[in-house]
């Protein structure tokens, strides 16, 4: 990975990022899967090297907030790389990484027991 920016250090007006040529995404994979035989060692590999990808983000503290198919390049040795990092965020340590026993999760909350009494005709 390479960053190139502006010559003016004081006055950046643009950034690049270059990394290495990936040559297929997750979504052209699955687009082709009919040409393509996928074993159960090949969705596990790619599907942890994913999760080791979001990990090493999150030990950064950085939430990548756009991962979807398009979004995770895959190379033909099943290795995975993320990218377009363009809505990412970094957030508080605390808030990404839970300790053991850390009930803090990053999620909306629901309240299951009025969704309950609401299928079952109930009203409060």
């Amino acid at each position: 990975m390479d960053v190139i920016i502006d010559d003016d250090p004081r006055n950046v007006n643009y950034a690049f990022i270059v990394m290495e040529f990936v040559d297929s995404d997750l979504k052209q994979v699955c687009l082709t899967a009919n040409n393509i035989e996928f074993s159960e060692e090949h969705v596990v590999t790619i599907l942890y090297n994913l999760l080791c990808a979001v990990n090493f983000i999150h030990s950064a503290n950085v939430m990548h907030r756009d991962i979807k198919p398009g979004n995770i390049l895959v190379d033909s040795n099943c290795h995975v790389k993320l990218c377009d990092f363009g809505l990412s965020r970094t957030v508080p340590g605390s808030l990404l990484i839970p300790q053991a026993g850390d009930l803090k999760v990053m999620c909306t909350k629901v309240d299951l027991n009025k969704e309950n009494s609401h299928e079952s005709g109930q009203h409060e």
